[in-house]
């Protein structure tokens, strides 16, 4: 398992967790074509005003399956973003440059990068749409 991020501060936090971490910038990942089965996102393309850079470089260095999850466009993002400034907790995770994709957001993003056989998903908690999730097959 690699975990790559731009910041050191989260390397740091899971380094116990994975193989090995690389500090690097997500659009030009210091990584060899196809060397990784799949390469995996989880709350980080909704941060990007275009995330199809960032999806045809996950193509690029996985040799199966490019997976991303993301925040739903739902109340319960809403809500919570609110009680954070509120309380005056750390709020990055929902910052204002935070996107809110549906399902079929997604869809067409892996489209566009050109990966195959997408499948989308949806967790919801107490009804209410939680997090998205596609995941499509790589060909090169």
């Amino acid at each position: 398992t690699c975990l790559i991020d731009i910041s050191p501060k989260p390397l740091l936090k899971q380094l116990s967790r994975v193989d090995f971490c690389i500090n690097a910038d997500i659009h030009n990942m210091p990584l060899k074509n196809n060397c990784c089965d799949i390469s995996f996102n989880n709350g980080t393309i909704e941060h990007f005003e275009d995330p199809i850079p960032i999806l045809k470089e996950m193509k690029r260095i996985s040799s199966h399956y490019v997976f991303c999850a993301v925040p739903a466009p739902s109340l319960i993002w809403e809500i919570a973003t609110l009680i954070r400034k509120i309380t005056e907790k750390d709020t990055t995770l929902w910052d204002e440059n935070t996107r809110y994709w549906r399902r079929e957001d997604l869809e067409s993003f892996f489209e566009k990068a050109e990966i195959l056989e997408i499948r989308t998903a949806q967790q919801k908690f107490i009804g209410f749409p939680l997090l998205n999730f596609a995941w499509g097959k790589v060909t090169h």
